[in-house]
C-alpha cells in the first residue's frame, strides 16, 4: 500500500527533494532548469533531480549547472508513422519503469513537469506513486502530456490564461507565465536592462548609431530563417547603420553560406552557433526576428523587445502560430506567416521597424505589459504552499 500525501509529508519533514522533468527541445528543458536554479536560490539545501532525454540539450545543461541528471531513452510520437509510434510507446514503457525505481529511491516531495515527450515517464510515474505532480504548460494550446494528465495532476501552471479552455473544467489551473532564466528575468528592471545593454554593446563592438537586429530560430536554429537572412544581407548592408547578430544553431554554423556571409559582411554581420549569455544579446538588440516557441516569446516579452515572429509552419497543432497570434492581437509583435507571406517579407518588416522608433516603443510597451518575469517564483510558491509548508 503506497503512503498517502499526508504520510509522505510527515516522513519527509522539512527535506526538500524535487524532481524536475521536461525536454527533448530547449523550449521544454529551459523552464525546468530555470525552476531548479530558482529553488536552489531560495532553498540551498534542496536536493534536485532532473529527468530528461539522453540526447536532449537538458543533459549537457544539467551538467553545466551541477544538477543531478537521470537520462532516459525516449522519443516523440509521430501519428503519421506507425512504426515510430510503436517504438516511442515501447521507450515510454521502459522510461516509466526507470522512473518508478528512481522516484521510489529519491523520495521527492513533488515532481514538476514542463512538457515535451521527455517529461511523460516521470510525470506518469508520479501519478502511479501518488507523488504530488505540478505540470507546467508552455504553449497556448496544451501538449499531449498536459492533455492526458491534466485531471490527475495536483496543479497546472499555465503560460497563457486561455489554455484552460482547452482542458477539462476540473483541472486545477493557475496562470503563472513561462519561467525564464534569472539573467533574462532581470531585464524586466529598466536599470538592469540599461546596464546589460551597455555591457553588451561594448562586448559586441556595436557603434553608438547602429540599430541591432537579433536573428535566431530557437535552441536548434532554423534553416529557413538562416537562408533567408543570408540572401537578405545585401539589402541590409545597402541600407546602412544596421548590425546583425545571428544565432545560427549548430547545424548551419559550418555551412558555406554562413562562412561566405561572415567573410563578405563581417563589419555588419556577427554569427554565433549558440549564445550562452542571451541576456546580452537581448539587451543589445533593437528588434528581434525569431520563431515563436513559447520559451522564446517569454524571453522577448520579459526584455520588452519589439519582435518579428515567424512561427514554424510544421509545429504540432500549429502551436507556434497560436502563441504568436496571442501576442499580435495585443500589439506585442509583428506576425509573419512563412507559407503565405514568405520569410523575406519578415526581414522587410524588420527593416521597416528598425527605421520606426515610435512603433518600436509602442510594441515594446505592449510586450512588457504581457510579461510575467516572476513565473518561476510563482511555481515554487505553489510547490511550497501545498507540499512543503
Amino acid at each position: 500500500i503506497l503512503p498517502s500525501k499526508e504520510t509522505r509529508k510527515q516522513e519527509e519533514g522539512k527535506k526538500l527533494r524535487v524532481v524536475l522533468t521536461g525536454g527533448g527541445t530547449g523550449g521544454h528543458a529551459y523552464p525546468s532548469l530555470t525552476i531548479a536554479k530558482a529553488i536552489r536560490e531560495k532553498h540551498p539545501e534542496a536536493q534536485i533531480l532532473f529527468v530528461g532525454s539522453e540526447t536532449g540539450l537538458e543533459r549537457e545543461e544539467s551538467k553545466r549547472s551541477n544538477i543531478d541528471f537521470l537520462p532516459l531513452s525516449v522519443m516523440g510520437i509521430n501519428p503519421g508513422h506507425p512504426a515510430r509510434t510503436l517504438m516511442a510507446l515501447w521507450k515510454f514503457l521502459g522510461g516509466t519503469l526507470t522512473c518508478l525505481r528512481a522516484l521510489r529511491e529519491f523520495k521527492p516531495v513533488c515532481v514538476v513537469g514542463t512538457g515535451g515527450y521527455a517529461s511523460a515517464p516521470a510525470s506518469f510515474s508520479a501519478i502511479l506513486l501518488r507523488i504530488p505532480l505540478i505540470l507546467h504548460e508552455l504553449n497556448l494550446y496544451p501538449g499531449i502530456v498536459t492533455r492526458l494528465l491534466s485531471t490527475r495532476a495536483d496543479a497546472l501552471a499555465l503560460s497563457f490564461e486561455e489554455t484552460a479552455s482547452f482542458l477539462p473544467s476540473r483541472a486545477k489551473c493557475t496562470t503563472t507565465g513561462t519561467p525564464v532564466r534569472m539573467e533574462i528575468a532581470s531585464l524586466a528592471d529598466e536599470g538592469n536592462m540599461s546596464r546589460t545593454q551597455t555591457e553588451g554593446r561594448e562586448r559586441l563592438k556595436i557603434l553608438s548609431g547602429d540599430r541591432v537586429l537579433l536573428v535566431f530560430g530557437g535552441s536548434q536554429g532554423a534553416k529557413a530563417i538562416n537562408k533567408a537572412l543570408w540572401s537578405f544581407l545585401p539589402r541590409l548592408e545597402e541600407h546602412g547603420g544596421v548590425k546583425v547578430i545571428h544565432i545560427t544553431g549548430g547545424r548551419d554554423f559550418d555551412s558555406r553560406e554562413r562562412i561566405e556571409a561572415t567573410s563578405r559582411y563581417g563589419k555588419m554581420y556577427m554569427s554565433l552557433s549558440y549564445c550562452e549569455r542571451m541576456e546580452i544579446a537581448y539587451a543589445s538588440a533593437d528588434v528581434v526576428l525569431a520563431r515563436a516557441g513559447a520559451g522564446t516569446l517569454a524571453e522577448i516579452l520579459t526584455a520588452g523587445l519589439p519582435s518579428i515572429l515567424v512561427p514554424y509552419p510544421y509545429a504540432k497543432k500549429d502551436h507556434q502560430r497560436k502563441n504568436a497570434a496571442k501576442l499580435a492581437r495585443a500589439g506585442a509583435c509583428v506576425l509573419v506567416d512563412q507559407e503565405k507571406e514568405g520569410i523575406d517579407s519578415a526581414f522587410s518588416e524588420a527593416l521597416r521597424l528598425l527605421d520606426d522608433e515610435v512603433t518600436r516603443q509602442k510594441i515594446s510597451r505592449a510586450a512588457r505589459a504581457l510579461a510575467k518575469p516572476s513565473a518561476a517564483e510563482k511555481i515554487i510558491s505553489m510547490l511550497e504552499e501545498d507540499y512543503v509548508a
